[in-house]
């Protein structure tokens, strides 16, 4: 089974996009995306700017998944943009699926590092669900 697993790794100013396309390959950045809300004289994003950042990215993935862009999403946020984003996934959950989610600020790691940070997930996601899991039991026979 070929699957696309989407990364997504967010914070309240910008948006990181990774693909990994098989459980041994490193991720591949798809795309940067900046917030468009923020003010350019404020270094910080409010609240209303990080919520309608977050809303943005959550239709934004809606659309691709519709489009059969991607089979399995993991998001990648520290936990108050986390919160923000879940909302939106939320009212989203029919279109996205399950939705896998790690609670870190990651935005600034590399490729290679957050593959690390992120191995159990994707590990996850990459196991065939159809192949059963071998269990040994011992049998003491009379």
């Amino acid at each position: 089974m070929i699957k696309d697993i989407w990364i997504l790794v967010a914070n309240r100013s910008v948006a990181k996009l990774f693909e990994s396309r098989s459980i041994r390959d490193g991720l591949e950045l798809i795309k940067t995306i900046s917030n468009p809300y923020i003010v350019p004289t404020e270094k910080t994003p409010h609240d209303r700017d990080a919520d309608a950042f977050a809303r943005h990215l959550a239709f934004m993935l809606d659309r691709d998944r519709s489009r059969g862009r991607f089979d399995e999403l993991v998001l990648v946020a520290e936990p108050g943009f986390l919160g923000k984003l879940r909302a939106y996934f939320g009212k989203r959950a029919g279109s996205l699926g399950h939705v896998r989610t790690v609670n870190k600020e990651l935005v600034h790691v590399s490729a290679k590092n957050l593959r690390l940070h992120l191995n159990d997930v994707l590990l996850e996601l990459w196991r065939d669900p159809r192949r059963p899991i071998e269990h040994r039991h011992t049998h003491l026979r009379a």
